[in-house]
C-alpha cells in the first residue's frame, strides 16, 4: 500500500471532482507516476482531496475489501465515520502497466488505439464490478456519497454508470495529459512517470543544473572538501565531538532551522524548483560549508529525530525540549562545540540558553520532561494532529538533495531517514518506502519510529 496527500504546490489547484479526466490528472499528479494494478481512493467535497493507493494484486474477501475501505476513509477524514457530513469519495481502478499503456503515455509514440486494444480495456473494467459493490456498501452502510467508480487501463478510461452500473468508454488515456487539471500541475512544478520505478529517479529534487557551470563546480568542491574534513574531525578516536551532547545537537538544529528557512524563501521566489534558476540561487543562498557541516554532523538516531522535531514543530519546540533536557540531566556547556566558520552567533545563543536555570522543583522538572518527551515521541509516530509545514518538509528534501550530491555514503545516509519521514508525513508513502529501504541498505541498526510507515498519521485528515 501506498498513500499520498497535497503537495504543498496543490493546495490551490485541486480540480472539482465531477471530471473523470480531472480525476485521473489529479491522482497522477498526486502520486507522481502512473499506478499499475492499484486501487485509488480519493476523498472529495467541493474539491479532490486525500487519497490512499491500495495494491489490487493481493487477493482479500469482500469483507476484508469493505473493511479496508473504511478504514482508510475513516483515517483520511478529519471527522469520524459516524458523522453525517463527511466528504464523498470516488474509487479508480488502474490496470497493468503494459508496453501499450507505455507506448500511449509518449507523446512522440502514441496513436489511436485500435478496436482490440479499446474491447481489451472493456472486458478489463469489469474487474471494478467487485469495487463497485464494496464502495456502495461502505456509502450505504456510512451515509455517504459514492460519487464514481473509474477503470483505467491500456489506451482508455472507463466510468461506471450511475443506474445501470456499466462500465461506460469516458475517453483515452493520452487525452488526460492534455486536460487543463494535468498541464496546469505540470506548470506548478509536478511531473508524473509512467511508472513507480521510473518515478523514483525524481524522488530527490534536481539540482544539476545550472547557469554558472564554473560557481557550480566550485559550490560543490568545496563542500566534499569541507564534509570530508567534518567527517574526519568527528571520527577521529580521541576527538572531543559532542562531549557537550545536548548543546552540540542544539546548536546543530540551530543552524539546520537557519538554513530551511533560507530555502523557504528562496522557493517562495521561484515558480519551479527544477529551473537552472533555482539550483543556482539555492547555492548562492547557502554556505557550502554549512550543508557540508549539516551532513557531517547527522551522527546518531537522535541526531535525525531531532532534526525531524525541528521540521516539523519548529525551532521553538526543539529550544523547549533541550532545554528541560539540559535542566533534568544537569548539563552545562562546558566542552568545546564543534562549529563552522561564521556561525559563531547561533553558538552564543545556543550556550545562553542551554544555561538557563528554572527554578522549579526537581520532580516538575521531571514531570515537565517527561510531557515533552511524550509530545517529542508523538511527532516522530505520526500521533501528532497538528500537520507539519509541508514547506518545511520541501525546504529539508533541498538541503538532504545537496548533503546527498556530496556524498552518498553510510555517513550520511541518516539524510535518508530525514527523506523517509518527511514523505510519509505528507503521505506520500511510495517515497517513503524507498528512502526507508536505502536506510536499511547503509545503516546496520534498525530506526525503530519508521515502523509506523505503513500507517497514515492523523494530521492528513480533512485538509481539503
Amino acid at each position: 500500500m501506498a498513500s499520498s496527500h497535497h503537495p504543498y504546490f496543490f493546495e490551490s489547484l485541486a480540480p472539482h471532482p465531477g471530471s473523470p479526466a480531472h480525476a485521473v490528472s489529479y491522482i497522477v499528479h498526486q502520486l507522481g507516476y502512473w499506478p499499475e494494478d492499484s486501487v485509488v481512493l480519493v476523498l472529495a467535497d467541493t474539491t479532490l482531496g486525500p487519497l490512499v493507493r491500495i495494491d489490487s494484486r493481493q487477493e482479500c474477501s469482500r469483507q476484508e475489501s469493505i473493511a479496508l475501505i473504511t478504514h482508510f476513509v475513516q483515517t483520511l477524514s478529519e471527522k469520524p465515520i459516524t458523522e453525517d457530513k463527511l466528504p464523498y469519495f470516488l474509487l479508480a481502478v488502474f490496470g497493468p502497466n503494459t508496453p501499450t499503456r507505455r507506448r500511449q503515455l509518449e507523446n512522440n509514440l502514441n496513436q489511436p488505439p485500435c478496436i482490440e486494444e479499446i474491447e481489451t480495456d472493456r472486458l478489463a473494467s469489469a474487474l471494478c464490478a467487485y469495487w463497485q459493490h464494496v464502495g456502495i456498501e461502505v456509502a450505504s452502510v456510512h451515509q455517504k456519497t459514492l460519487l464514481d467508480v473509474l477503470y483505467i487501463g491500456e489506451v482508455s478510461y472507463w466510468r461506471a454508470h450511475r443506474d445501470t452500473h456499466e462500465m461506460m468508454l469516458s475517453g483515452f488515456i493520452d487525452e488526460v495529459q492534455r486536460t487543463d487539471v494535468y498541464l496546469n500541475l505540470l506548470l506548478a512544478g509536478s511531473c508524473v512517470a509512467p511508472c513507480e520505478l521510473e518515478a523514483q529517479k525524481h524522488y530527490l529534487p534536481s539540482l544539476e543544473k545550472s547557469r554558472d557551470v564554473e560557481s557550480k563546480n566550485w559550490w560543490e568542491e568545496e563542500m566534499v572538501l569541507w564534509l570530508k574534513e567534518y567527517l574526519q574531525h568527528i571520527k577521529t578516536p580521541d576527538s572531543a565531538y559532542a562531549q557537550d551532547f545536548l548543546t552540540q545537537k542544539y546548536y546543530e538544529n540551530i543552524l539546520w532551522n537557519h538554513a530551511l528557512i533560507h530555502v523557504i524563501e528562496t522557493i517562495n521566489q521561484y515558480q519551479r524548483t527544477d529551473s537552472a534558476e533555482f539550483a543556482d540561487a539555492i547555492r548562492k543562498i547557502l554556505d557550502p560549508h554549512l550543508i557540508a557541516f549539516l551532513g557531517a554532523t547527522l551522527t546518531s538516531e537522535l541526531s535525525a529525530q531531532s532534526v525531524i522535531y525541528t521540521v516539523a514543530l519548529g525551532i521553538d519546540e526543539t529550544s523547549s525540549l533541550y532545554q528541560k533536557l539540559s535542566s533534568a540531566y544537569k548539563n552545562y556547556p562546558t566542552h568545546e562545540i564543534l562549529c563552522p566558520l561564521g556561525y559563531e552567533q547561533y553558538l552564543r545563543q545556543a550556550k545562553r540558553m542551554m544555561k538557563q536555570k528554572t527554578k522549579k522543583s526537581q520532580q516538575q522538572d521531571r514531570d515537565m520532561l517527561n510531557l515533552s518527551l511524550e509530545k517529542f515521541a508523538s511527532v516522530l509516530l505520526g500521533k501528532h494532529r497538528i500537520k507539519p509545514d509541508p514547506q518545511r518538509i520541501a525546504a529539508m528534501e533541498i538541503l538532504c538533495a545537496l548533503i546527498l550530491r556530496a556524498y552518498e555514503k553510510p555517513d550520511t545516509a541518516r539524510a535518508y531517514v530525514l527523506l523517509a519521514w518527511g514523505s510519509w508525513a505528507i503521505g506520500q508513502g511510495t517515497k517513503a518506502r524507498e528512502y526507508l529501504r536505502k536506510v536499511q541498505e547503509q545503516l546496520p541498526t534498525e530506526e525503530l519510529f519508521l515502523k509506523n510507515i505503513e500507517q497514515l498519521p492523523p494530521w492528513l485528515g480533512g485538509e481539503f
